[in-house]
């Protein structure tokens, strides 16, 4: 049948996060970080969506912002990934993608 409810295996997070990486790929920064934020609240103990928002954050160039998301990740994530995790928030942005500047204080 075309029209069937949806499998209850079906992991909305995952599908949230697929999408919000699709946004932050072609720049719909905004997009993105509202899905992160719907995904962070709904789960709020998974490190992934706290993850995927600091990389945005940080390819629009606001560090500020996204450092202590970096260091809620890595105190969430698996012991596993922690290494890599640290790694991602010290690189570089992206080359190509224009900051956007601080707020004027």
């Amino acid at each position: 049948m075309l029209f069937r409810s949806p499998s209850p295996a079906l992991d909305t997070l995952s599908v949230k996060l697929l999408l919000a990486q699709v946004y932050a790929e072609t720049q719909q920064f905004d997009q993105a970080l509202g899905l992160y934020d719907e995904a962070i609240a709904t789960s709020p103990n998974n490190f992934r969506p706290i993850l995927a928002k600091a990389l945005v954050l940080k390819e629009k160039g606001d560090i500020e912002a996204a450092k202590p998301l970096f260091d809620q990740a890595v105190t969430m994530a698996p012991a596993q990934f922690k290494d890599q995790i640290k790694q991602m928030a010290t690189q570089p942005p992206s080359p190509g993608v224009s900051p956007t500047p601080a707020p004027a204080k």
